[in-house]
């Protein structure tokens, strides 16, 4: 189905109705749509028909509204010169927003961090906590990094700060109420439905964090209903674990507590990847503390719209025998199978299976240098994965790459399996691109026109295959 004929489908054709009429055979009227989501079903009773008897009444409909389920398909596919919707619709499917303790925002050392944070993530609100120093003093930097629009609380001497940034081209934000020890704002964007924002550094002395904690929990019961991430520095630890010291400093009570006071808003920890222990005092030997004092929260609301799941790679090399010329490509994607990063190179190999080991390799590169974690890795070569996954002895040809991408591996806690090539064709593609050009590598942030078709190909694993 092309996607025209997609929206040709008027906007009431949203549900699938089953007639279950006693003593006889079903009557089914099926309307049907492209959902890209969870969806609902109830049983009811129903008399369609002034003279039949009660019947039953199944009805199945999306759990999002419609518009956002059409606007779904839309980001996914969106090819070139194809506008189905009012408004223009990014490509790039994604929410990406910053919340950093950055521990003192007015110096070289922060604005380099920064600088190579943005270009890394290019996210679209920032949240800084604990800058030290008024936001004034920062002059245009954030401009530069089309983050021109802010509100912040600025620090109390050199201790506290509250910086919130945001792009007013790519997402609005609207600010509730803040306070030095918290800025609560709503953001919307367009494709999702908003949500809450609170950015917290919570101050280091219990009395006033308890005052935090009674603001939050109002917060919570005057808002129960809508998404809501409260995210950043709250000073305290939930579990032993999360401390390490030779003078452990946070007895069971307090940890009981921070837990409760994280029950009482109706709150999750939303994990992590990378180091546990988000802070150091900096000292050495039996004078280091570490602990974990930053953490994102959100509620069973937020979780639903932004539901958790594993990045996914696919990865794909291409070889031509006569010169040796090679390509390699790959894509990453959320659980939504939406583009959230690309990549493709160009390189000399000896043989194909070569060309797909470097590009397992390049991949996970890649993933590493972007602080991914348990990222589910797909390779359309059989004996890449198989030699990867194994390992090699010292004497294969490839063996220190082979090495060092198991090693990648273990080190991201990702898994590399097979996939057929027919749910594989944007790797491929890429690759084929890699070939065709001069550079060793070129990441993309956003997809090249000629891939997009190949998205929902992949999403439906057509037996389509590419030239």
């Amino acid at each position: 189905m092309s996607l025209p004929e997609i929206q040709k489908f008027p906007i009431q054709y949203h549900k699938i109705k089953v007639w279950l009429e006693p003593g006889k055979e079903a009557i089914h009227q099926a309307e049907a749509i492209w959902w890209l989501g969870k969806v609902s079903m109830k049983i009811k009773l129903r008399n369609p028909l002034a003279d039949a008897a009660e019947q039953h009444r199944v009805v199945v409909k999306p759990i999002r509204i419609q518009a956002l389920n059409l606007t779904k398909v839309y980001e996914l596919l969106n090819p070139a010169g194809f506008v189905p919707l009012d408004s223009h619709i990014n490509f790039m499917n994604s929410f990406k927003i910053l919340i950093w303790n950055c521990r003192g925002a007015g110096n070289d050392k922060f604005r380099r961090n920064f600088s190579e944070f943005f270009r890394q993530h290019h996210p679209e609100v920032v949240g800084l906590v604990e800058t030290k120093f008024k936001m004034d003093s920062m002059g245009l930097f954030f401009n530069n990094f089309g983050l021109t629009n802010s509100h912040f609380v600025d620090p109390n001497g050199r201790s506290g700060g509250i910086w919130v940034l945001w792009d007013p081209t790519k997402v609005s934000v609207s600010i509730n109420y803040s306070n030095f020890q918290a800025v609560h704002v709503t953001i919307q964007k367009n494709g999702f439905a908003s949500w809450f924002l609170s950015v917290v550094y919570a101050s280091p002395n219990p009395r006033l964090r308890e005052t935090l904690w009674e603001d939050l929990k109002f917060f919570a019961a005057s808002n129960s209903n809508t998404p809501w991430v409260a995210a950043g520095d709250f000073n305290e630890v939930a579990a032993a674990d999360e401390s390490r010291s030779n003078t452990p400093d946070s007895s069971a009570s307090v940890r009981r507590r921070f837990v409760d006071n994280i029950n009482s808003c109706d709150l999750m920890d939303m994990g992590f990847t990378g180091p546990k222990l988000t802070w150091t005092n900096g000292r050495q030997g039996l004078a280091c503390v570490q602990k974990r004092l930053d953490r994102g929260l959100c509620n069973e609301e937020w979780r639903e719209v932004f539901p958790e799941g594993n990045i996914k790679l696919n990865v794909d090399g291409c070889w031509y025998n006569a010169d040796r010329n090679a390509g390699l490509g790959g894509i990453i994607r959320d659980t939504n199978g939406t583009w959230v990063l690309g990549f493709y190179g160009k390189m000399i190999a000896e043989s194909s299976t070569e060309a797909e080991i470097w590009s397992i390799y390049r991949g996970l590169t890649i993933i590493l240098e972007k602080g991914l974690a348990n990222v589910d890795i797909e390779s359309d070569s059989l004996i890449a994965v198989n030699i990867i996954n194994a390992g090699t002895p010292g004497n294969h040809p490839q063996s220190i790459i082979i090495n060092d991408a198991k090693m990648l591996l273990q080190q991201t806690k990702s898994k590399l399996t097979h996939i057929y090539r027919t749910a594989n064709q944007c790797a491929d593609h890429l690759a084929r691109m890699g070939a065709e050009q001069n550079d060793n590598l070129v990441v993309l942030d956003q997809a090249p026109i000629s891939i997009r078709e190949f998205l929902i190909r992949d999403c439906l694993n057509t037996r389509q295959i590419c030239d």
